[in-house]
């Protein structure tokens, strides 16, 4: 067996410098690296292989370290395999050696290195030291066995032939006394039968006898001593002891050759034709028998296999077979334990089924213990199920006997695609029940694919479905579709076209929401005249323009309008209005110009197209919109102060960012009444005056402040180019826990970034106010109005 090639620290670091010759790890080439280390000529027992290998096990490494972080673990190369097998031979030898002193002579150099390591490793190269030597054992025993195999062979012919000679001595003499006593050849009725009971030799005609002569060998000069006659020695070479095989592969060379023989002497033919009638007596005896057992077994005999000596690797196998066998039988009856538990919770919930069924005033609150045991149940659960009822034995229930009612509101915890393609097909009552209005009202659908083809199908199918199946029940709509590839120009539309088809098939919509990413977004065209009952809408797209229409102000029952483009704008065509019952609005968009609310100026050189934006357009149009009661503005083309909301008198909720840099007065008004989240610049809350004005948002519960650095929130840095400290405002964040501490029915606050200086007025707040709970978050925003906006940059 060939022996494991090591790496030692000179291999190591001309394989690195090989490496890199070859243009790097995921660049070099297994051939390339072997040829860079053979220029060296230092390593001659190194092969091709071996660097293939060690390449293969350093690019794993590496995308373990790059996935997983680096690794711990002792590597046993290079520097450290050296000086290992220096302090092993130093020992005495892995035999001898001992893991405390080999961690010695190695902790020095290696500190990182245990007593632990030391000894898996030391053991490990015991284990293959021991395998190797266990091989060559199990192969220098076998050639051995062969020999010792071939031995017994030729000691066993030896013997047979020591018997057929004996028998042929003890037939020659029985053959003698008898032609003393007759004195007369062998007659056709005689038949001659020797001392241990051999076959009959057949009939032999006297003409026949007297017309052959048997060529016979040489007999050997021991046997004529011994007194036998050159015929009977003859014989006993001719006849020896033969198995049943090679009866059948030695019967044609032991067939005598026969020649005409008439002028031979009467006593040298009646000694050659005895011997021939022995040897054809017990050919033809031979092949009776085989005959015989032929015609009764019909087939010849099977062999029957050897027993397989237990080798070592036959054992090691077995034990792992074994191994494997408890495993398998361990999780077996984990899974049997798991499934007895299933069905004492489905007999528990039988159970209280049966016992209610008789009181018809209790199905409310049954089928409200039947939507919790659907679930995991807990262990409070579990004791209240075994109360009711007195648990008797539910062997034979199935989940059939349940009233439509329970199947429905046990479908609902299925996913919405288990429900259609799954639940649906087990037989028609359970797929009227999965299209029953219950599961229908509300549906959440994802549709993305990296192929635009698929993507294109999977909507057709979708409105399809919608118009067939859905049509009149879905009050609740949540579309998020998806493409990575790009989409040509001809199947750019389709996608908005049919999103619209499905929102149209389905005439119940109550609210409204369409995620599109890499996919145009759906426009705001006449579809949304015939959602009457529209009371939400939500459109977000991550690179395209939202658009809005006139025909938006045609839906009367709309209170909730959100409208957010990533990287996009928000664009009001001519003519475009919004509702004017509309309670909440949200606009988000990152481009430079305002969103327009209100018709544009009609410009009469402009040949229909939009001119530049209104600066004040916003202004004016949000004091107009006196239902609202949630406003999320997050744009760096706000205005410089939320004055225009100062005449909403039912807000409870403003998130206002914009691209404020320096100080503003916050402004009054009856929008701090009722107001409960807020969450804007500190640039508005710089000053005593606007801390007393926002003393009467006496109902604030929640304040997020942005933009607590100085300037535009980056590190200052010095003449010189080199990092300067960060400024903060701490003036105006000391001002703003003071009056946070004063303020009774604040509850959160929410800060961006603080400098260290301000864990000492912190603490004191939290101390002061130990209702007060203050939080350093980068995302104001998500604690003070619950609103996630981790992409927003300061």
């Amino acid at each position: 067996m060939a022996e494991r090639l090591k790496w030692t620290y000179r291999m190591e670091e001309a394989y690195d410098a090989a490496v890199v010759q070859c243009g790097g790890l995921e660049a070099a080439k297994p051939k390339g690296v072997f040829e860079a280390m053979q220029a060296t000529g230092e390593f001659p027992e190194l092969t091709l292989q071996a660097v293939k290998w060690h390449l293969q096990s350093h690019r794993r490494r590496e995308a373990r370290e790059r996935e997983h972080g680096p690794s711990t673990e002792i590597k046993w190369t290079g520097r450290l395999e050296q000086l290992y097998e220096s302090a092993v031979a130093n020992l005495g030898g892995i035999w001898a050696a001992k893991p405390k002193d080999i961690h010695a002579q190695l902790v020095g150099e290696f500190p990182d290195l245990t007593v632990q390591s030391t000894k898996w490793h030391l053991y490990a190269q015991r284990r293959a030291e021991e395998r190797v030597r266990q091989r060559q054992e199990t192969t220098t025993p076998s050639s051995a066995a062969h020999q010792q195999q071939d031995e017994g062979e030729e000691q066993e012919q030896e013997e047979r032939q020591q018997r057929s000679v004996a028998r042929a001595s003890r037939l020659g003499a029985k053959r003698r006394q008898s032609s003393r006593q007759r004195r007369r050849p062998i007659d056709e009725g005689e038949e001659e039968e020797d001392e241990e009971g051999e076959a009959p030799s057949p009939r032999m005609p006297r003409q026949q006898s007297a017309s052959l002569l048997v060529s016979l060998p040489a007999a050997p000069e021991s046997m004529l001593q011994d007194g036998l006659s050159p015929a009977a020695a003859a014989a006993a070479q001719v006849l020896p002891a033969l198995a049943w095989g090679e009866v059948q592969s030695g019967m044609p060379s032991l067939l005598p050759a026969a020649s005409p023989a008439s002028e031979q002497q009467p006593q040298q033919g009646g000694q050659a034709v005895s011997a021939a009638a022995a040897h054809s007596a017990s050919l033809a005896s031979q092949q009776q028998q085989q005959q015989q057992q032929q015609q009764s077994v019909g087939r010849p005999v099977a062999l029957r296999p050897q027993h397989a000596p237990w080798t070592v690797f036959a054992y090691a196998a077995a034990c792992r077979a074994l191994v494997h066998r408890q495993r398998r039988v361990q999780f077996i009856r984990q899974v049997v334990m798991a499934l007895e538990q299933q069905a004492n919770e489905l007999r528990m919930v039988v159970d209280g089924l049966e016992g209610g069924r008789s009181d018809a005033s209790s199905w409310p609150s049954l089928a409200s213990f039947a939507i919790q045991v659907c679930v995991p149940m807990a262990p409070r659960l579990r004791g209240a199920a075994v109360s009711q009822g007195d648990r008797r034995s539910a062997i034979g229930v199935q989940i059939g006997v349940l009233p439509p009612e329970l199947l429905v509101a046990a479908f609902a915890f299925a996913p919405l695609l288990e429900r259609h393609s799954s639940l649906a097909l087990v037989c028609c009552e359970w797929s009227e029940l999965v299209h029953s209005p219950e599961l229908l009202g509300s549906l959440d659908i994802t549709i993305c694919s990296a192929d635009t083809g698929r993507l294109l199908t999977r909507l057709r199918a979708l409105a399809e479905w919608m118009a067939r199946k859905a049509a009149g029940q879905v009050q609740q709509l949540r579309l998020h579709f998806e493409a990575v590839g790009e989409l040509e120009d001809a199947e750019r539309s389709e996608p908005a076209v049919l999103v619209a088809v499905a929102a149209v098939a389905a005439r119940s919509l109550r609210e409204l929401s369409v995620t599109a990413k890499g996919v145009p977004l759906t426009p705001l065209g006449p579809w949304l005249a015939l959602l009457e009952q529209l009371t939400s809408l939500e459109l977000s797209s991550n690179q395209d323009v939202v658009h809005v229409s006139g025909f938006l102000h045609c839906l009367s029952e709309l209170r909730h309008l959100r409208l957010e483009a990533a990287d996009g704008a928000v664009q009001m065509e001519q003519g475009g209005s919004l509702p004017p019952g509309l309670t909440s609005l949200f606009v988000r968009s990152y481009n430079d110009e305002l969103p327009q609310v209100r018709v544009r100026r009609a410009i009469a050189d402009d040949q229909g197209l939009l001119g530049e934006p209104d600066e004040h357009i916003l202004e004016q149009a949000l004091p107009q919109l006196q239902q609202l009661t949630a406003v999320y503005l997050i744009s760096q083309g706000l205005p410089d102060t939320p004055a225009a909301l100062s005449s909403l008198r039912h807000l409870h909720t403003v998130c206002w960012s914009g691209y404020e840099t320096e100080p503003r007065p916050l402004p009054g008004g009856p929008w701090l009444a009722g107001l409960r989240r807020l969450a804007l610049s500190c640039h508005f809350l710089s000053d005593a005056a606007s801390l007393k004005t926002l003393d009467a948002a006496r109902h604030l519960q929640r304040l997020g402040l942005t933009h607590t650095l100085q300037g535009t929130g980056k590190i200052i840095r010095s003449v010189k180019g080199r990092p300067g400290r960060i400024l903060y405002k701490v003036e105006e964040v000391k001002r703003v826990l003071e009056w946070a501490q004063r303020h009774a029915s604040l509850q959160h606050l929410a800060m961006q970034e603080l400098p260290v200086d301000m864990v000492g007025p912190l603490a004191a707040a939290r101390r002061a106010r130990p209702g007060l709970t203050i939080r350093i978050n980068a995302d104001v925003f998500a604690v003070a109005c619950d609103y996630a906006c981790l992409e927003y940059k300061i």
